[in-house]
């Protein structure tokens, strides 16, 4: 999460399939704090989960695997999806 206060991690992605005329662009910087945001609280959350997992007796698959498995499959069709949409709302 730290790195929104600086460069969004997900920017240095974004730039192989952005053309450089939109990279200081407030959309493209938002944009990018969204996702970075979001990948950051899907970390976080997995971690604590995978702690949780070891203070209980039964559940720990679901909390190992499915659970994060999970917020990754929706975390990258997240990371598809959302920039499409604000592209689609900016031109309204």
């Amino acid at each position: 999460l730290g790195s929104l206060a600086f460069t969004p991690f997900t920017e240095q992605y974004a730039r192989e399939s952005v053309p450089r005329q939109y990279w200081d662009t407030p959309l493209f910087r938002r944009t990018n704090r969204v996702l970075t945001a979001m990948w950051g609280g899907v970390f976080l959350v997995t971690a604590l989960l995978g702690l949780l997992a070891l203070h209980v007796r039964s559940g720990s698959d679901w909390l190992n695997w499915v659970i994060p498995i999970a917020l990754l499959v929706s975390a990258i069709r997240f990371t598809k999806w959302y920039p499409a949409h604000v592209r689609a709302q900016a031109r309204g």
